[in-house]
């Protein structure tokens, strides 16, 4: 067979194939333009509506004092009128009555001081809507506490925790409790407590938290009385009969923001060698510096020298007014960075924002350096405890402070 009849019969079997294959579209029902459309019929995505969870804030409860803080704080200055308000003391020591510069006023309001946090108080709600106990939030300065005690209706089996920092993170239905990041088995008690770190929880005293706090109940241990809930699972909610909206498996979410306790600080009122502008039970505003060495130039400052073979141990003066006061004084871990304080009695901090001002420097200024433009500023107390500056060769250390020498 010749090359031509080959070819021509290769041609014949596909035109022939490719008309039975249209046929048999046709014969089927199907239409080819059809298929070539099928993108645009598909069906849309079902838009599922979702209900955020609500938030119980709780109502506030007790002080929980912190340990070891002795905080100070002017959160005005001289110039506000709070700042002068005095007060006369009966008999008891208390404070019988509030004026604004009272001539025969005996005593003045000069700040506050930080006691601790508030805590917040949640119920813990069974089957949605049956009292099982009350849950309490609180902090100190590393963390936060939950705890839980139940009614005589249940125990604890085992609880499990989820915390957030952000209330868009939350979820919108039920979470599973087993797959919690904080869970405890077979707790079977009364009541429990769980510290969570502010590392952990990837937060810091200022962050607002919110949990989702679930106990799977039990039969009371000690027989309990009335209704048992045991069985029961219960979430923590607001103090009130909660009211579940969403949809799917019901569950509560608590919302946690430390607010400080503050106790006015009385003192009685002292005498002034000036026009009392800037003093208040003998006490003035002054700068003052920390440093054994006296800087150069036209105005006096005060700096730490830590070349050479320098002594940690070292106690550096502090100076106000370029006297030196009795009792404060810094240290400065240099292998560190950190710089101690000490303030002693004799000493304060003034209610301004920054009060504590520090510079490091590898090479000296040879005249006092402007604090405004420092690096490492600082909120202080009056027990303002250990501060990194990073380590350097020479330290200024500026205070805005109140002073009574």
């Amino acid at each position: 067979m010749s090359k031509r009849t080959v070819s021509k019969g290769l041609l014949l079997s596909i035109v022939l194939l490719t008309i039975v294959a249209f046929v048999g579209c046709e014969m089927a029902g199907y239409d080819i333009t059809e298929i070539n459309s099928l993108e645009s019929r598909k069906p849309s995505v079902k838009q599922v509506e979702t209900t955020p969870p609500i938030i119980f804030e709780g109502t506030q409860g007790a002080v929980v004092p912190v340990d070891e803080i002795f905080q100070y704080e002017t959160r005005w200055g001289s110039d506000d009128p709070r700042y002068r308000e005095l007060a006369d003391l009966n008999e008891d020591g208390i404070v019988d009555s509030w004026e604004v510069v009272a001539e025969d006023a005996t005593h003045a309001l000069v700040g506050e001081r930080f006691i601790g946090y508030y805590s917040r108080s949640f119920g813990l709600w069974a089957g949605q809507d049956n009292y099982a106990g009350e849950v309490t939030i609180s902090n100190g300065t590393d963390g936060v506490t939950i705890s839980v005690d139940t009614t005589t209706a249940a125990d604890v089996a085992e609880y499990h925790i989820y915390a957030y920092t952000s209330a868009d993170a939350l979820p919108d239905k039920r979470p599973a409790p087993g797959l919690a990041p904080y869970v405890l088995e077979n707790v079977d008690a009364d009541s429990f407590e769980v510290f969570l770190s502010f590392e952990e929880l990837g937060g810091t005293v200022d962050t607002t938290y919110y949990f989702i706090i679930h106990a799977a109940l039990v039969a009371d241990g000690e027989g309990g009385s009335g209704t048992s809930l045991a069985g029961e699972t219960a979430y923590a909610a607001g103090g009130d009969t909660p009211d579940f909206t969403g949809k799917g498996a019901w569950f509560y979410v608590v919302g946690y923001t430390a607010v400080p306790y503050f106790e006015p600080i009385i003192e009685p009122l002292g005498t002034s060698d000036d026009d009392g502008d800037d003093d208040v039970a003998g006490w003035a505003n002054q700068t003052a510096y920390a440093g054994n060495s006296e800087g150069s130039g036209s105005s006096w400052w005060f700096y730490i020298d830590a070349t050479g073979a320098y002594d940690e141990s070292t106690v550096h003066a502090i100076y106000a007014g370029q006297k030196l006061v009795p009792g404060a004084s810094v240290t400065y871990a240099k292998e560190d960075g950190i710089l101690s304080i000490e303030f002693g009695d004799s000493m304060k901090l003034q209610g301004v924002a920054e009060p504590i001002k520090i510079q490091g420097y590898s090479e000296l200024p040879n005249k006092r350096p402007s604090s405004g433009s420092f690096d490492y500023k600082f909120d202080g107390d009056d027990d303002a405890g250990s501060l990194y500056i990073g380590t350097w060769d020479y330290v200024v250390v500026h205070f805005d402070a109140l002073v009574n020498i």
